[in-house]
């Protein structure tokens, strides 16, 4: 009777340690496949990054040359409005009293100091 108990016990027992082995394999080979995926995953998203900071970077320098350009507009502007302010002042005409007045005190103070 001792044998056929563990005759009878072994043949419960191999169903158990074939199903708990099948799990074991199940479970390593799920790991495996997470693994892979966590891997895929990280090199997905380190692409991510490298990309939206190069697209960042790109429309940095997108605004950085806007910008300048506009400052060189403002300039120019500014320039040419002085320019033409300076044409109208030259071109003026002064009265004789205040060219004799910049005469004397300019160009003839040379003459009095010494």
């Amino acid at each position: 009777m001792a044998s056929n108990s563990t005759t009878d016990y072994s043949q419960i027992q191999k169903p158990i340690n074939d199903k708990e082995q099948e799990i074991i394999q199940e479970s390593a080979e799920k790991r495996k496949q997470l693994e892979v995926d966590l891997q895929r995953a990280q090199a997905e998203a380190t692409k991510s990054l490298a990309d939206a900071r190069a697209e960042a970077e790109r429309h940095i320098a997108e605004q950085v040359e806007r910008a300048r350009v506009s400052a060189q507009e403002q300039v120019d502007e500014l320039l040419e409005s002085k320019r033409k302010e300076a044409e109208q002042i030259a071109s003026r005409k002064l009265p004789e009293a205040e060219i004799k007045k910049i005469i004397n005190d300019v160009l003839l103070s040379e003459f009095k100091e010494s």
